[in-house]
């Protein structure tokens, strides 16, 4: 995608606030994703690597921090004030290509990203947070995503995000497993949600959570590499993801929850 379709698209351009003429009565949220998929040639992050700089990179407890780290995960939540500034510096990535998707999370708060358009075996290194670590292969495996969210008390204009990382398989054959009382036939489950590794991150109101991978997944087949890094035409590429939760309120939104500020830094 070329740079005049990343303006027009991009997630750093904050929606125009909801005010219809005639609100209902009731309330009820809506939340989409906007996901922006930056990729560029191997090492072209690492030669915008201030970007970190305006961000939040300390929103997790610090055991999760070490752990994502530990695998691959670099982490941050920006700020509405932010956006002119990262955008400046993805605009500036050698080879770029982007990539907007927008999806409405389901009334179950949660959402599904699968990172990759086709299924490979894949081997990862995985580092658990006692830090043991182990070799784990996956045949026809696919990275996901996982997001749910949560209002957070008393600030309704924020969101809390709770991101889940999987590798994911073609399901096995179909067996019967107890749910409850009842046995039902479903297929088997053939992959791992690595749970340990979820972390929750608050996002303000027009702001947005940034994932990219450490250096160190070209040289180590950590699990953060298939998120971030495929080969093409025998050429490794790398890719940064920015993910921004839009609100829409489908009734006025109480005006205790709204900032004056609009969720920006100063």
């Amino acid at each position: 995608m070329h740079s005049n379709a990343l303006r027009e698209s991009s997630p750093f351009v904050a929606p125009p606030p909801e005010t219809p003429a005639d609100a209902p009565a009731v309330q009820r949220l809506l939340v989409e994703l906007s996901v922006l998929r930056v990729e560029t040639i191997r090492g072209g992050l690492e030669r915008v690597r201030r970007i970190w700089d305006f961000v939040d990179v300390a929103p997790l407890a610090a055991p999760t921090q070490v752990a994502m780290r530990d695998n691959g995960f670099l982490i941050g939540v920006g700020r509405d004030a932010a956006r002119s500034a990262v955008q400046d510096l993805l605009e500036s990535l050698p080879d770029k290509r982007s990539k907007v998707d927008r999806s409405l999370v389901s009334d179950e708060r949660r959402v599904e990203l699968l990172l990759a358009d086709h299924e490979a075996d894949r081997v990862v290194f995985y580092v658990e947070p006692n830090g043991r670590s182990s070799g784990q292969s996956f045949e026809r495996g696919k990275p996901v995503l996982n997001i749910a969210y949560s209002l957070v008390p008393g600030r309704l204009d924020d969101l809390r995000l709770r991101l889940v990382p999987e590798i994911r398989q073609p399901p096995g054959p179909v067996q019967y497993v107890r749910v409850g009382v009842d046995w039902l036939q479903q297929p088997e489950y053939r992959g791992r949600v690595y749970e340990e590794l979820a972390f929750e991150a608050v996002v303000p109101r027009n702001g947005f959570v940034m994932l990219g991978p450490t250096p160190d997944v070209h040289r180590l087949p950590l699990l953060a590499r298939p998120y971030f890094v495929e080969a093409a035409s025998g050429r490794g590429r790398e890719s940064l993801l920015i993910i921004s939760p839009i609100l829409h309120w489908t009734g006025p939104a109480p005006v205790a929850a709204r900032s004056d500020s609009g969720g920006a830094a100063p």
